[in-house]
């Protein structure tokens, strides 16, 4: 039998399945309006964090933790609630451990324990752990040797230790960049020019070729499924661009994406690439994924490798299955904008410590 649109049984089944839409519509743009309300407040008040030689306003109630930090091959940590005498048993028992140890050719791996006492830095930098390979050049074998390096230094409130595993060669220059390490308080912005994160900071004279690099990472309570980061890199070779490295791989996740943007986008001066996408994963949940990456120059501190991201979604358990994301895809953008608008340059003020061949803006 032929049906009609005029057929009662047709025109209730279409009623319903419109009213269906409507009500999925409705509940849908529910969600939206409470979500967009919740970025409102959650952007009400912002504070400010220093991210290497930028700045970046996030919301006040987000909680901010770093990576530790890098130059010039040695890796920095920061311990900015150690006390005097935690630092100074650390330092012995460091120094101890050192001298009851030997390499690989059984010789004490204690090579060097030189004093550190300069720019209101004290505390000492060591040599140890030396290591021998070969290599053939030019059809003869040439050998090479290696060691690990550590300074361990404290100025006012705060301790900080650089390593590196093969930094002995450079140690005269290690010796020099820890005395330009300046504590911070909580939550200062610093005026001094420099390269800073958290509690501490470099200042300058420091240059492009040292390749500064931190990365800063916040969350927010009652968005788990979060995570943001905010990567700055000086001195990189410039790799292909965000756009150019997500055309490799598009044809793969076409048919499970959907992309909001994907463009050019200058930030703070910075030119750079936007790509903003969201993605049905296997288990019915939506997530989604932001990002800005700018043009780096390699030979300018300040025009970094500076990434920074946002994605959702993710597992409260690393390993577990994605998550639907706590925030829509509209009230997201708000608050995607809100923070990426807000990357610029650190003001400062005075001249760099040391001999001032570093610029500052």
């Amino acid at each position: 039998m032929k049906l009609s649109l005029t057929d009662t049984r047709v025109r209730i089944a279409a009623g319903l399945i419109l009213m269906f839409f409507i009500c999925k519509w409705s509940v849908g743009e529910m969600h939206n309006v409470k979500d967009k309300a919740k970025v409102a407040a959650m952007t009400a008040t912002m504070k400010t964090v220093c991210v290497g030689r930028f700045l970046i306003d996030v919301p006040a109630e987000a909680q901010v933790f770093y990576r530790g930090a890098f130059l010039q091959g040695w890796d920095i940590a920061v311990y900015p609630d150690e006390t005097e005498e935690q630092f100074a048993n650390s330092l012995d028992s460091k120094e101890a451990e050192l001298a009851a140890k030997n390499n690989e050719k059984d010789l004490p791996s204690l090579e060097l324990a030189r004093p550190i006492n300069s720019n209101g830095v004290h505390g000492k930098l060591f040599i140890f752990d030396r290591n021998w390979v070969y290599g053939i050049e030019d059809g003869q074998r040439k050998d090479h040797t290696f060691a690990a390096t550590l300074a361990y230094a404290r100025k006012e409130n705060t301790s900080v230790k650089f390593s590196a595993e093969f930094g002995d060669t450079r140690i005269d220059a290690l010796a020099k960049i820890v005395t330009q390490f300046q504590p911070l308080a909580e939550d200062e912005i610093p005026t001094a020019p420099g390269f800073c994160f958290g509690r501490f900071m470099l200042l300058d004279p420091l240059t492009a070729e040292q390749n500064e690099r931190v990365t800063m990472f916040f969350s927010l309570k009652d968005h788990p499924d979060f995570v943001f980061a905010l990567d700055s890199a000086a001195g990189l070779k410039p790799p292909d661009s965000l756009l150019v490295r997500d055309a490799r791989v598009r044809a793969e996740f076409e048919s499970t994406s959907k992309t909001y943007r994907r463009g050019p986008r200058t930030i703070g001066g910075l030119r750079g690439e936007e790509l903003v996408e969201g993605f049905n994963e296997h288990n019915g949940t939506t997530g989604y994924s932001f990002e800005w990456e700018s043009f780096p120059d390699q030979h300018d501190v300040f025009r970094p490798d500076l990434d920074l991201e946002l994605t959702t979604g993710h597992p409260p358990r690393a390993g577990g299955k994605p998550v639907q994301s706590s925030l829509s895809d509209e009230a997201l953008l708000i608050l995607w904008d809100k923070i990426a608008s807000s990357i610029r340059v650190r003001p400062t003020s005075g001249a760099p410590a040391g001999d001032g061949t570093t610029i500052s803006r």
